[in-house]
């Protein structure tokens, strides 16, 4: 396989399965005839107590059609959710000659919430964390399950980062194919409404009792809403083959017969593309604004695209569309319109596709991204529906209607809690003769610079330190500053103990093997925190799992950065792994929702429920502008995290890295190594 300059990473298949479709050609219909998923849902859904717009699957529908798959076969083995997962991945398969169990094809998973209805289920006991990382509840067993599906045996690479993650997932596999890692990447994003949810959305007063009207002046906030995207990317050379197959099947019959010019245009396009699109590049950029709200500069998404824009990666003049997360909400509209403004892109078209599908979370980038694909191959600018009058300060040129077009460039632009915000871009080419494309390749594995492919998460570590982590970071071309290593009992900057034992540990009980009146568990944050004589009163604001990474920051700075730190740096990344995601504020949370006459959801608690909000709290702390990130995995191994970390610094602004293994699953049972990286040489 040919790699760098002559290496391209290219769309080979989609898929999106939601309440309008089972295809991307039923969905992109639907879109077409102006038919929307949203519906107004009574009282008492979910157990919320108001009544909510949203776009739901039909459950009954759906078995039916996951039992003609052979995917639904009663043993529930499988979620709803990764049933629809595989449904998707399996559609966008079925365009292609790839065989998904091979060893050069990964499967990257993308969520927010994933199995988190299982928290639900009558006789849950909300102090069994045990039981529930032993169940569906963990999100790398999810992916691990869909991708076996498949009979792939790679570790699946996980992704939890709030709204954004399906982006952030087809960013991650962009870098994974550059790198040589793999040659196929098959990307599915999907989430799935529940009480846990909405009552969140809820707690925020977000949720909008009709369907939503992105950027309108008289919008009153969003719609939730469910499905499953996948798509197949390939890592090529420089040259193309004719697709194996016929694009466009899939399964059952088109909801609707195209009447339109536009739509028939589609439909023979679909049938005779000759056309590939082409992932040009991706970024990820934090505000350091705040956790559950957007800058009200929109620095993180004006960043996010002004890297694509500065680095000659798209020109304004190409851009077809710039598809927005467009939430209908009243910041998130007004911010992506300031940021749209900042980066000079006020007179390119702009469309919001939650009108049709509402905000289907962890698959929202992924759906939203093939739709816009769909769409600009026919030569149109879809609408964004619900929207009227102007009600954003900036000048954006929302596409009130479905608009003809002749440029072939589009980008995503999505953020999330946590100050999280992304953008990606998108190119269609003609294909050319030769090179290699839609077929299974042979081989797998191979790596450029001879930096060793990542196949899994091994084996678990008892600590990152001395020269095994000197090792795994030389092999990952990068240079380890410092490092930390926390558990219940004790703290080790660069493995040396730092002694809290001055704090009174008078409000726990006293872990086996130490010694009364040491601090240990939740009580060992805090004395830490003290040792440091830090005056951040927002450290008592926050869960477990952001004390634990806010901790193992500030004495690892303070350890490794003498002086003064600087004011703000856009130049650093936070990039965290775990395996329980949030599973320990996930279960404080479904406790206080569970109780109908008690029934009132906290925001405060709820935004906690996202595991990237460590990393946003870090960020907002250091006023760090880089990426920041969170994957989920089965266990801590150094050395596929620096690998991983490595092929963050694609980012060419990235110069630096706060890394690591994040573990919290009590708020006194957690465990920690984190470290600080910078470029190598």
């Amino acid at each position: 396989m040919d790699s760098g300059k002559n290496m391209r990473i290219e769309v080979v298949a989609d898929s999106v399965v939601s309440p309008l479709g089972l295809t991307s050609s039923e969905n992109l219909d639907a879109v077409l005839s102006g038919r929307s998923g949203v519906s107004l849902l009574p009282s008492g859904t979910f157990g919320v107590p108001e009544p909510f717009a949203a776009s739901l699957f039909d459950r009954v529908k759906m078995r039916e059609v996951l039992e003609r798959e052979r995917i639904y076969d009663g043993s529930g083995k499988y979620s709803f959710l990764e049933m629809i997962s595989i449904l998707s991945a399996k559609t966008a398969l079925r365009e292609t000659s790839v065989d998904p169990s091979s060893d050069d094809v990964i499967f990257i998973f993308s969520s927010t919430k994933g199995n988190i209805s299982e928290l639900e289920i009558p006789g849950t006991r909300f102090s069994d964390r045990d039981a529930c990382l032993a169940g569906k509840l963990p999100l790398a067993s999810s992916a691990r399950r869909i991708s076996e599906w498949f009979g792939n045996k790679n570790a699946p690479v996980v992704i939890s980062n709030a709204c954004i993650s399906g982006v952030c997932a087809e960013i991650e596999a962009l870098r994974l194919l550059r790198s040589g890692a793999y040659r196929f990447a098959v990307v599915v994003g999907a989430d799935c409404q529940s009480r846990f949810i909405v009552s969140g959305f809820q707690s925020f007063r977000a949720l909008s009792p009709e369907p939503c009207r992105p950027f309108d002046r008289d919008r009153r906030g969003l719609n939730l809403g469910e499905a499953a995207a996948a798509v197949v990317l390939e890592a090529v050379g420089s040259g193309y083959t004719e697709p194996a197959g016929t694009v466009g099947s899939g399964f059952g019959e088109s909801a609707r017969e195209s009447s339109d010019d536009a739509a028939r245009r589609c439909a023979e396009r679909r049938g005779t593309s000759a056309r590939r699109w082409e992932v040009l590049d991706g970024c990820i950029r934090n505000d350091a604004n705040h956790i559950s709200g957007p800058s009200r500069t929109g620095e993180g998404s004006y960043l996010a695209l002004r890297y694509l824009l500065e680095n000659g990666v798209v020109a304004p003049e190409e851009l077809a569309v710039v598809n927005v997360h467009g939430t209908a909400t009243a910041y998130n509209d007004e911010m992506e319109s300031i940021a749209l403004s900042r980066a000079g892109l006020s007179d390119v078209p702009v469309n919001s596709l939650k009108g049709f599908f509402g905000h289907t979370l962890g698959a929202a980038g992924v759906l939203e991204t093939v739709l816009s694909m769909h769409a600009v191959e026919c030569g149109l600018v879809l609408p964004t529906s619900g929207f009227e009058t102007m009600g954003v300060s900036c000048p954006v040129n929302v596409s009130s209607e479905l608009r003809h077009t002749d440029r072939r460039t589009f980008m995503k632009l999505i953020s999330g809690f946590g100050g999280c915000n992304a953008a990606v871009a998108f190119r269609l080419n003609d294909m050319k003769d030769g090179g290699s494309a839609r077929s299974n390749g042979s081989g797998g594995g191979v790596t450029d610079a001879g930096c060793p492919a990542v196949k899994g998460y091994g084996e678990t570590h008892p600590h990152l330190g001395g020269h095994r982590l000197a090792a795994s970071a030389e092999a990952a071309k990068l240079r380890v500053l410092g490092h930390i290593d926390i558990s219940t009992e004790s703290i080790l900057i660069d493995g040396k103990s730092l002694n809290v034992s001055d704090y009174e540990c008078d409000s726990c009980s006293v872990t086996s093997g130490v010694a009364a009146g040491v601090p240990c568990g939740h009580e060992l944050l805090t004395a830490a925190y003290r040792s440091l004589g830090a005056d951040y009163p927002k450290f008592f604001r926050m869960d477990t799992l952001s004390r634990l990474g806010f901790i193992a920051s500030e004495l690892l700075l303070s350890a490794v950065e003498s002086g003064d730190r600087p004011a703000s740096r856009q130049d650093r990344g936070v990039i965290f792994w775990n395996r329980s995601a949030s599973l320990c504020n996930d279960l404080h949370y479904q406790k206080t929702i569970s109780d109908p006459r008690n029934w009132f959801p906290s925001p405060s608690l709820f935004v906690y429920t996202l595991p990237n909000i460590v990393c946003g709290e870090i960020a907002i702390r250091n006023k760090w502008y880089g990426e920041t990130m969170f994957f989920i995995a089965d266990a801590c191994d150094e050395s596929a995290i620096l690998n991983a970390v490595r092929r963050e610094f694609d980012d060419r602004d990235m110069n630096s890295a706060l890394c690591g293994w994040l573990e919290c699953s009590d708020d006194d049972v957690f465990d920690a190594h984190v470290f600080l990286v910078e470029r190598g040489e």
